[in-house]
């Protein structure tokens, strides 16, 4: 068994860990503009993948859309 590289592999996701805080504030303060409460924005950011999807369902959400749509 080869022996873990740690140091290579923590700089190879360096730039996608410092935009990981960035996209959650930014969807954070997205959604809690539109309304959609505490607790809401939490549950979403832990059960969906696509991140373009949760700035989707609140642009929707705050345009008066169902959840349905």
């Amino acid at each position: 068994m080869r022996p873990l590289n740690l140091p290579v592999g923590v700089r190879a996701i360096l730039p996608i860990a410092a935009t990981v805080p960035l996209f959650a504030i930014s969807f954070g303060v997205l959604a809690r503009a539109s309304g959609m409460g505490i607790a809401a924005p939490i549950v979403m950011s832990a059960t969906t993948f696509g991140g373009s999807a949760q700035f989707a369902v609140a642009s929707i959400l705050d345009e008066g859309g169902s959840v349905a749509a």
